[in-house]
């Protein structure tokens, strides 16, 4: 650290150990986070939670840097996320409730501007837990909430997450509303990346309002199609060689178009949810899909694909590797 007295500047070497986060006031330490994902060319931050979860972040969605101090002694921290102490005392009011309002609220608004997105019910929950070194940030899934009198016939569902489960294909039966689902993980991130968030999904919504086959490899990987509509919804997306054109951010434009929203989410989001993932071995990747002239699927290792052609029996064909429907775009 570096003080400035006067016209002499004094240096002075700080014990890692002193280094609290200014949110929560709970220890930083110099690691960077586990599961920061690089946005616009941005580094990654030096300090995280012992948990591996990134710094806590402003409303607008700025990590800050750790402070130094006993969290004890030192005077209190005035929190950029979390304002409230946290005891064990008997807290008073709602507390979900008014997050989840903030929400669809915001969803409300994208509807606003885009009419065809759909109303849905919103889901806060963990985003964590059972994705081993994943975080699931959030997902559409279509047709999943129901009255009594009906039953669910489809599976489909999108996910703003590269290790999430999901497929595609239309929906089918009786009308119902689809799911959205946001991480509670992901909160810290800020106000303007959880806006972010909820217009990926409703790129998938729209995409199957329109009946656009926008993902492919059970919803994780986004293709060209996706890119289109994100774009047409006012967020920009990236290639990623895993998950295709899925990593998103908020321009400048529309983050003044949502400028309201995105203040009322700062005001109300103000708590984030610790990271819960599971440990474990690395799995190895599934090999790809094999398919032929039929449709029919087979999974082989490459070597054994690689040593001769496997011919089906039904059409004749060869079995050849499933590429994603990515359109040629780059």
């Amino acid at each position: 650290m570096t003080t400035s007295t006067g016209a002499r500047t004094v240096r002075r070497f700080i014990d890692p150990e002193d280094l609290y986060c200014p949110g929560c006031g709970d220890p930083a330490i110099g690691v960077p986070p586990a599961y920061w994902r690089v946005r616009n060319g941005l580094p990654v931050p030096g300090f995280s939670h012992p948990d591996g979860s990134a710094l806590c972040g402003t409303a607008g969605g700025r990590i800050v840097e750790p402070v130094e101090g006993d969290p004890v002694t030192a005077p209190a921290v005035v929190s950029p996320v979390v304002d409230a102490a946290v005891s064990t005392a008997v807290v008073s009011g709602p507390i979900s409730a008014p997050m989840v309002a903030a929400l669809e609220s915001a969803w409300a608004a994208i509807r606003v501007r885009h009419p065809e997105v759909p109303a849905v019910v919103m889901v806060l929950g963990a985003g964590s837990i059972g994705n081993a070194g994943g975080l699931r940030l959030g997902h559409f899934a279509a047709m999943r909430w129901a009255g009594p009198d009906q039953t669910r016939e489809t599976d489909d569902q999108h996910g703003d997450d590269p290790d999430g489960e999901s497929g595609d294909g239309p929906s089918a039966g009786p009308v119902r509303l689809p799911e959205v689902f946001v991480g509670g993980e992901g909160l810290v991130r800020g106000a303007a990346d959880v806006l972010g968030t909820l217009l990926h999904e409703a790129a998938h919504a729209l995409a199957h309002v329109r009946g656009i086959k926008d993902t492919s490899r059970q919803g994780r990987w986004h293709n060209a199609k996706f890119k289109a509509l994100a774009e047409d919804l006012g967020i920009e997306v990236t290639k990623d060689p895993r998950i295709g054109w899925s990593p998103t951010t908020i321009p400048a434009s529309t983050r003044e178009t949502y400028a309201e929203v995105i203040d009322e989410l700062g005001r109300v989001l103000r708590l984030h949810r610790y990271v819960e993932l599971t440990g474990g071995k690395a799995t190895k990747p599934t090999p790809p899909p094999c398919v032929c002239e039929c449709g029919r699927k087979i999974r082989v290792s490459p070597t054994v694909l690689a040593a001769g052609p496997i011919t089906c029996g039904v059409c004749g064909a060869d079995f050849v590797v499933d590429k994603p429907d990515d359109d040629g775009s780059e």
